[in-house]
C-alpha cells in the first residue's frame, strides 16, 4: 500500500520553502506579498505556509479518472475562525473548507435550481488539538447512477463527519481550481488525490505523516 496509493496522486504542495508543486501543479500567489515559511512539526525551518496570502491552483480536469477524490493536509491553528480551502469547479459551485470556534466546517455551495446559490454546512465534531499539529482529510464520493454524493472528514486518524447522501443540481463535481488561504495558521503537505481512500490507506497516511517527512522519504 505504501507505493500503490502513489499512482492516484494528483498534485504535492510540500511548501517547503517554495511554493511550487513537487507533484502536478504550482500554486501561484493572487497578490504580490511575500510568502512566509515556519517550522513544521519536525522543527525543520522554512518547511510550512505561514503568511496570510491567498494562492491558487489550476488542475486539469483529466487528471480525475474516478468519481471521487481526497485531500489531505496538515493544519496548526488556535481556534479562531480561518479559511483553509477552497475547491472550485465553477463560480457557483464549490466548496470551502474552513475553521470555526476550533472545528473543521464544509460548507458547499451549489447553484439554485432558478437562481442564486445553496450552500450547505457541516461541521466536525471533534475540535481541532489547539495551537498543535492536525491531520486532516476531506473525501468526495459520487454515485453517477443516483446523483448522490457523500463529503467525509477524518481528523487525526478518526472520522468526525460524514455527510451523506445529498443529491446535486447538476453533473458530479470535480475541481479544477484549488485555492489555499493560510489566514494566520501554519499548513503543511497538501496532497489532492484521484480516489476515495480506503480504511487502510487512511490509516496509512495518518500513521505516515505522523513519523514522517514526506520530503524526505520522496529523495
Amino acid at each position: 500500500i505504501s507505493t500503490s496509493i502513489y499512482y492516484n496522486l494528483i498534485s504535492y504542495w510540500a511548501f517547503n520553502g517554495k511554493i511550487n508543486a513537487l507533484v502536478g501543479n504550482n500554486f501561484k500567489k493572487v497578490n504580490n506579498r511575500s510568502l512566509s515559511y515556519s517550522r513544521d512539526r519536525f522543527g525543520n525551518y522554512n518547511s510550512a505556509y505561514s503568511d496570510n496570502i491567498r494562492l491558487t491552483s489550476q488542475i486539469s480536469s483529466s487528471a480525475f479518472t474516478s468519481n471521487s477524490f481526497t485531500l489531505s493536509f496538515l493544519i496548526n491553528t488556535n481556534y479562531g475562525s480561518k479559511k483553509i480551502f477552497k475547491i472550485s469547479e465553477s463560480e457557483d459551485k464549490y466548496v470551502s473548507i474552513e475553521v470555526e470556534n476550533g472545528y473543521v466546517v464544509l460548507k458547499l455551495t451549489t447553484p439554485g435550481s432558478l437562481w442564486g446559490s445553496n450552500t450547505n454546512t457541516f461541521r466536525s465534531r471533534v475540535r481541532l488539538n489547539n495551537s498543535s499539529w492536525n491531520h486532516i482529510i476531506v473525501s468526495y464520493d459520487f454515485a453517477p447512477n443516483s446523483d448522490q454524493f457523500s463529503y467525509y472528514i477524518y481528523q487525526n486518524g478518526k472520522q468526525v463527519l460524514g455527510a451523506s447522501p445529498f443529491m446535486l443540481n447538476s453533473k458530479n463535481f470535480m475541481p479544477i481550481q484549488i485555492e489555499t488561504y493560510s489566514d494566520y495558521l501554519y499548513i503543511d503537505d497538501v496532497t489532492l488525490w484521484n480516489k476515495l481512500f480506503s480504511n487502510t490507506e487512511r490509516a496509512f497516511l495518518y500513521d505516515f505523516h505522523k513519523n514522517t517527512d514526506l520530503i524526505k522519504e520522496q529523495r
